[in-house]
């Protein structure tokens, strides 16, 4: 009875090796798996400088302690990755258009949310959105979804009463309009 135990535990911890060697990339007589370094797919950065000068772009004005941009991905900071990203808006300035009139060959998904924990439906703020012409102004936390094609925006920033945040993403490996 003790062989019959004592093989049973050699064969358990040879498969067990043999199992962790596998999951180690290791495939026995073929060798080393290569695996990919998706680390490198992390972005922790703001978007690089633009290539294209803000006024040749639907960019409207911008004052520096309006929004702090967290991250930005596309293709070009990840070969292969569709356009996003992350930014905290910190105040409002009514009167001026942050991002103008367009469209895009691509659907587009924004997100606005309030940093509330206690009241995380609440936006803290209001923006106004315009899409295909129709006025909207967003008081609470939400998901908008824009047809590609669709006219919208301007998007103005009217009130920021706690920090809010913003992300924008699309099935587009840039962001282009």
């Amino acid at each position: 009875m003790k062989r019959v135990t004592l093989s049973a535990c050699i064969l358990s911890v040879l498969f067990t090796l043999f199992l962790l060697n596998d999951l180690n990339g290791q495939t026995g007589d073929k060798g080393t798996v290569d695996k990919p370094d998706y680390g490198k797919n992390i972005v922790y950065t703001p978007a690089p400088p633009p290539e294209t000068p803000p006024e040749a772009t639907n960019l409207g004005q911008q004052p520096a302690d309006m929004l702090k941009q967290i991250t930005y991905l596309d293709s070009q900071v990840v070969p292969g990755a569709y356009y996003a990203e992350c930014s905290w808006l910190y105040k409002a300035y009514p009167d001026i258009v942050w991002v103008t009139e367009h469209t895009h060959d691509a659907d587009e998904v924004f997100g606005l949310y309030g940093s509330d924990p206690d009241n995380p439906n609440e936006l803290n703020g209001e923006i106004e959105l315009w899409i295909d012409g129709e006025r909207h102004v967003i008081t609470k936390s939400c998901l908008i979804f824009v047809p590609k094609g669709v006219k919208h925006c301007p998007l103005k920033i009217l009130r920021v009463d706690k920090p809010i945040f913003f992300f924008t993403t699309m099935p587009a490996h840039k962001y282009a309009f």
